[in-house]
């Protein structure tokens, strides 16, 4: 079968989840590799892609970042000059990033170098410096790749301009829709495991600990909840990333340390899903959080920063609100919807109905793969 280059994926992030489903989904059509700076952490992530017929490659770049990213496209030509890819496939929130590897590409000559925009800003640290080297690498984008694609309009302004010269092909974030489902069991397991009475109302958001979530905001519309009613109210955070500790000290500063539930990394999104009330998510950028896609098969109202793009909003239950407004805005839409009675069922059918399946994903994706360059 053929075999196609994933590059510039960890085992981690929206990117990857996608892109480790539609693998899923042409298991008996196309085998994925992956490129990738440093090594995947993740046991059975490392197998599942093997069990599929994939091959993981890493650079072993992590330690000095810096002097990483310089030998970056150094250590990627010679791995091409060894390979036999006739498509690769980039994706990065940067075009510095995507430029790291596909110059190298176009200079042996690669048949097919699809470059793929997942975000509409820049998460980390030196952040000044890195929109710099995004602006300026923009403009060797038109000249790198043969196919370009984005997950959202954000996505596609981020990285293309708002006049692009050349096709951009929209690829919706799909997720599986039938697994996202809403399950009251779930619901009552992963409630009572954490302690949560009945009466509790919980919010919730599924994303790492990092500058682009802004998880701060988030403990503050805790503290402000807490403070504006009496309705016994948690916050559920699902994931991990490097700011846990210094977001971990806010809550406790805020006096919500109690309130707050981290609940880490988890294969069982899905379930803990069942148990939100609200799907919360104040991000200052996304590209298309699939998160949110996720929440909405839940059958969640979800309040969303209007920095997120429209796109997501799939649901009429689906607000967006300014992170310029008032905090006090958050907390009145929040108390709001937690005095709704909402129904559930069905949140995974209207998620397919508009295109967001895996599966309609995972075809579109096939057929790109397909067309005559």
């Amino acid at each position: 079968m053929q075999h196609i280059l994933q590059v510039n994926l960890e085992d981690s992030g929206g990117a990857f989840s996608l892109m480790f489903q539609v693998q899923k989904q042409l298991a008996d059509k196309t085998i994925f590799d992956y490129f990738s700076m440093s090594s995947f952490k993740s046991e059975d992530v490392v197998e599942a892609i093997k069990k599929y017929g994939g091959q993981i490659y890493c650079a072993e770049l992590r330690k000095n970042r810096l002097l990483g990213h310089l030998l970056l496209p150094f250590k990627f030509y010679k791995f091409l000059k060894r390979s036999d890819y006739a498509i690769i496939h980039i994706h990065a929130d940067t075009a510095w990033k995507i430029c790291l590897y596909a110059i190298p590409a176009k200079i042996i000559k690669t048949e097919r170098v699809i470059i793929h925009s997942h975000s509409g800003g820049i998460n980390g640290d030196y952040r000044k410096v890195k929109i710099f080297a995004h602006k300026i690498m923009k403009l060797f984008i038109p000249y790198v790749a043969t196919e370009y694609c984005t997950c959202s309009r954000k996505a596609t302004l981020w990285m293309y301009g708002d006049n692009p010269q050349y096709p951009v092909i929209w690829i919706k974030n799909g997720v599986d829709t039938d697994r996202f489902k809403f399950s009251e069991s779930a619901r009552k397991e992963i409630r009572k495991k954490l302690n949560i009475e009945d009466e509790t109302l919980v919010i919730g958001t599924v994303g790492d600990l990092s500058y682009s979530k802004n998880p701060e905001y988030l403990i503050r519309i805790m503290r402000e909840l807490k403070n504006a009613t009496e309705n016994k109210y948690k916050l559920i955070y699902i994931g991990s990333g490097n700011n846990d500790k210094s977001v971990r000290m806010y809550a406790n500063e805020m006096e919500v340390v109690n309130d707050v539930i981290f609940y880490g990394k988890t294969d069982n999104v899905q379930k803990v899903l069942c148990a939100l009330d609200i799907y919360v998510m104040p991000s200052r950028f996304e590209g298309l959080p699939v998160s949110v896609i996720e929440a909405q098969a839940n059958g969640l109202p979800c309040i969303l920063s209007s920095e997120i793009t429209t796109e997501v909003g799939l649901s009429e239950n689906t607000q967006f609100i300014r992170l310029a407004e008032s905090i006090d805005n958050w907390v009145k839409s929040i108390q709001k919807m937690s005095q709704e009675n909402r129904c559930r069922e069905n949140g995974e059918i209207l998620v397919r109905n508009h295109g967001f399946d895996i599966h309609q994903t995972a075809e579109m994706i096939y057929q790109i793969y397909n067309m005559t360059s």
